[in-house]
């Protein structure tokens, strides 16, 4: 019994008459016994039309797509922004700008966290010249140098981790969001469509070249992170619109903490 193989054989005989494209429907069964001469007879409810709250609610949603429940209540947040402000590129850039207001209390804190750890790079450094022809001493030394100055060296990973899942929610939320299909925001006619004229991917790759110059790090780490932004040009090209948006929106604010980092940098340092 192979239900996925002849409702697939179906929908390609359809297919082929009416030159479209089809997805294998897949229905997967319990497993059970049948005897000689006995049948059984199974019933199966098939959704097909587009991913939107209102309409899978009615029916058992979870069996059909599973947003998750971040990624749901992303949407919730984003179309109740689009019911305040009438433009789903508005409503983006308002949805960006609530994320990143939630997580500037870990920002901040890994903020800190590495400023802390920029500003003992000195000491670390004699202990490392001190002690190169014993790693175990060495290792002792810098914990005691870390634990006299109150840092924790995993103080500005911790929160970066804290951040992905709300960030890739949004992430998925903006790329799967059938909301945003002909939706119009300046030059863009369509949200869930490639920019037409790549003005978005240029200017984030640039954003992210000039945020490398602003930021404080080792000469040979920028050199190895060089070849980032054109990266970046390259995978961006491609995505909708509507996830561009959220996307420059998100390095726009990403430079000004960049700008608040080395501020507080430098005091730190000063002090």
């Amino acid at each position: 019994l192979s239900i996925a193989s002849v409702a697939s054989q179906t929908l390609s005989t359809v297919a082929n008459r009416r030159s479209m494209t089809t997805n294998t429907i897949k229905c997967v069964l319990p497993k059970f016994n049948i005897g000689a001469k006995e049948t059984r007879n199974f019933s199966f409810n098939i959704y097909a039309g587009p991913i939107i709250l209102e309409e899978l609610s009615k029916i058992n949603r979870r069996k059909v797509a599973d947003f998750g429940w971040l990624n749901t209540k992303m949407l919730e947040v984003l179309r109740y922004f689009y019911s305040l402000v009438p433009n789903y590129g508005v409503a983006i850039i308002l949805l960006t700008l609530l994320v990143r207001l939630i997580l500037y209390p870990l920002t901040l804190k890994q903020t800190k966290e590495m400023a802390k750890m920029q500003k003992l790079q000195p000491k670390m450094k004699e202990i490392q010249n001190k002690f190169k022809d014993d790693p175990q001493k060495m290792n002792e030394e810098v914990m005691k140098l870390y634990t006299k100055n109150k840092v924790n060296p995993l103080g500005g990973c911790l929160p970066l981790f804290l951040q992905l899942p709300i960030i890739m929610a949004l992430f998925n939320t903006l790329r799967n969001a059938v909301e945003l299909r002909k939706a119009s925001f300046l030059w863009m006619s369509d949200l869930s469509k490639g920019d037409p004229y790549l003005i978005l991917p240029i200017a984030i790759a640039a954003l992210m070249y000039y945020q490398q110059g602003k930021a404080n790090v080792d000469p040979q780490q920028q050199q190895a992170m060089a070849f980032m932004p054109i990266m970046m040009l390259v995978f961006t090209f491609s995505l909708p619109s509507g996830l561009l948006v959220y996307w420059f929106a998100s390095s726009v604010l990403g430079l000004l903490q960049q700008l608040q980092t080395n501020k507080l940098m430098a005091s730190m340092k000063e002090d």
